[in-house]
């Protein structure tokens, strides 16, 4: 298994998500995205599907995006931390996937082979979890280029008497620790950019003995973006349940959160900063 398969983690956090995604669900409810008529646009030349390769293109290009070998941002607010929302300085070597996360009262990582924490009671999350699922959520759409990545158009739906182009991704079979996850991206379709995801997580921790039929989905509204080196990368973002099928996203989300000073070099951090005994 290579980095990329190993830390792909289905993607994210308590609340995560998967609300809701096929063409072929009922569409009775009002809330519930529903096939339109065809608004499907020329096609782009890509080996990924149309809507998909759009997205790639309005938020920077992937050729632009593959240049960069190291990521660091600072997550403000993450709402799910037991104890209170988390605030801490995340690297991510973009090749291989290995991650550095520092708050004031912890440190954690991945060495390339397993999860390190220092003082978990003070992070309050599981880091074998939290560590990669922040970092996931501010790749949007480019993380879902990795490798054993299946990607799907699901054509024009509403939601809310708004049209989104909507695709679906799921992972082949052993791709990461949870290859049963999969996620919906919810496009603009003018401006092609993800407006919101919704997910589910198959995360042992967090399943209750659950099948995955039997997972609450959750939803991650992407609020605005902000420019880092060409790319169009998330800024604020909030969380929703989907309870029952019903969401409205005009009530207080679960939580919201913010990637503040990204920024993405060519340059590789030193290897040694990712192992625990630094």
């Amino acid at each position: 298994m290579n980095p990329l398969q190993k830390v792909r983690l289905g993607i994210a956090g308590f609340f995560l998500l998967a609300f809701w995604a096929c063409k072929d669900a009922p569409t009775s409810n009002p809330n519930t995205p529903e096939e339109i008529g065809d608004t499907a646009p020329a096609q782009v030349q890509s080996r990924y599907p149309e809507a998909f390769a759009r997205a790639l293109e309005a938020h920077g290009g992937l050729e632009n995006y593959e240049k960069f070998r190291s990521l660091e941002f600072k997550l403000e607010n993450w709402p799910f931390g037991k104890k209170a929302p988390l605030t801490d300085l995340h690297r991510v070597d973009l090749q291989n996937r290995k991650v550095l996360i520092e708050g004031d009262k912890y440190r954690l990582g991945f060495d390339g082979d397993e999860v390190w924490v220092e003082n978990p009671k003070a992070l309050g999350t599981p880091a074998d979890f939290y560590y990669a699922t922040p970092y996931y959520f501010s790749l949007v759409p480019f993380v879902f280029t990795d490798p054993g990545t299946i990607l799907e158009d699901q054509g024009p739906v509403t939601f809310q008497n708004t049209l989104y182009q909507a695709v679906k991704v799921t992972y082949e079979s052993g791709i990461g620790d949870t290859p049963e996850d999969y996620y919906v991206l919810y496009l603009d379709p003018e401006s092609y950019e993800v407006k919101m995801m919704s997910y589910i997580v198959s995360f042992p921790a967090f399943r209750n003995g659950k099948q995955v039929q039997e997972l609450e989905p959750h939803v991650i509204v992407y609020k605005d973006y902000q420019e880092v080196e060409g790319l169009k990368m998330p800024h604020s973002f909030a969380f929703y349940n989907w309870n029952e099928g019903m969401i409205d996203l005009g009530e207080k989300p679960r939580g919201e959160a913010q990637f503040s000073q990204l920024k993405l070099t060519t340059e590789v951090f030193p290897d040694m900063i990712f192992n625990k005994t630094n």
